[in-house]
């Protein structure tokens, strides 16, 4: 049941108007439409909080509190409320910072288990309207979060924070079959945002780029894989699609050049061989050896680059390149 916007502390109007005033601040001045009256119910939550209730009728002091509150120490009324403003002014106003705080809330809202259950049994939903809320609660909030870090531009903070909210929400304490929803809707958000990234880097590596072109791809890999929490499907993508494209470019440039072109993707192939060598990822062997080896390629100092070969035949011990250097290195220090 609705709760009226009486309160001790302002009149309804005052309420309303404060409302329409923080909404028109985060929408560059759009209408809001109707439902109006349930909307402003925010301000009576964030009114009812023991400490650090902002003064509502002060719309920027407003809308400064609800962009650094802490919404893990809001109860779950209150980040229902926060959750949907921030969706409208998304939707509205197609702002991703909205989007981001409003996936945050979302996110809190959806550890609040007990809060969704008695909310749905107070609206005498059945399972179908059960599900359907879930949906627009829960599994819509993390199709929003993977848009958003998606199209982040190199991932910046709205995009961190949504991929990670992605990489979380397979730890939302739901019960079943909730949880294994939320847990396959957050891994096809993750994929779907990693391949809008990833698939126009794809085309452009096919056409083998020169060394400024291809600098540029190397950082917005290593962009994204930082972003999505270091995911091998972007450590797969260097293996399976920047060996060819190196070639040219490592012959072109100086050892010191290419070096630091490749040096934004030694983590990710790191990590990957690191997976290799645990036994996983056996189909990317040959390409993460080759990348690995590029590395090994440029170096001046044999100290540097033997223990690099040496580590590409334990993975892979018939690599042509690196047998051949290593057996170089060897004679001439024999």
């Amino acid at each position: 049941m609705m709760r009226s916007l009486e309160s001790p502390w302002t009149s309804r109007l005052e309420l309303e108007n404060a409302f329409l005033s923080l909404w028109e601040a985060e929408t560059a001045g759009a209408p809001f439409g109707p439902g109006i009256v349930r909307a402003a119910g925010l301000l009576v939550e964030l009114q009812a909080q023991a400490s650090g209730c902002p003064d509502v009728l002060d719309a920027k002091g407003t809308a400064r509190w609800l962009r650094t509150a802490t919404l893990d120490a809001l109860p779950p009324r209150c980040l229902h409320h926060i959750a949907l403003f921030w969706s409208r002014v998304h939707r509205v106003a197609s702002r991703p910072e909205a989007g981001c705080l409003a996936i945050c809330a979302w996110a809190a809202l959806a550890h609040e288990q007990r809060y969704l259950v008695h909310l749905l049994d107070d609206m005498g939903a059945n399972e179908e309207q059960r599900t359907q809320a879930i949906d627009e609660m829960v599994i819509a909030p993390l199709a929003l979060a993977g848009r958003i870090a998606a199209e982040s531009a190199d991932c910046a903070d709205n995009g961190f924070a949504a991929a990670k909210l992605l990489a979380d929400a397979a730890g939302f304490p739901l019960e079943e079959p909730w949880r294994s929803r939320v847990a396959e809707a957050a891994e096809r958000a993750i994929h779907e945002a990693i391949a809008r990234r990833l698939d126009p880097l794809e085309a452009q590596l096919g056409m083998l780029p020169p060394p400024p072109e291809l600098a540029e791809i190397v950082k917005k890999v290593d962009h994204t894989w930082r972003c999505f929490g270091h995911h091998v499907r972007v450590e797969r993508f260097i293996a399976e699609h920047l060996v060819d494209p190196a070639w040219p470019v490592y012959r072109a440039l100086a050892d010191i050049e290419f070096l630091t072109l490749i040096e934004p993707l030694e983590l990710p192939i790191d990590s990957l061989v690191r997976r290799i060598e645990r036994g996983e990822e056996l189909s990317f062997l040959a390409g993460a050896a080759d990348m690995l080896a590029f590395f090994a390629f440029a170096q001046t100092d044999d100290g540097v680059a033997a223990p690099i070969y040496q580590r590409i035949l334990r993975v892979f011990p018939t690599h042509s390149n690196a047998q051949r250097r290593l057996s170089a290195i060897a004679a001439r220090h024999a």
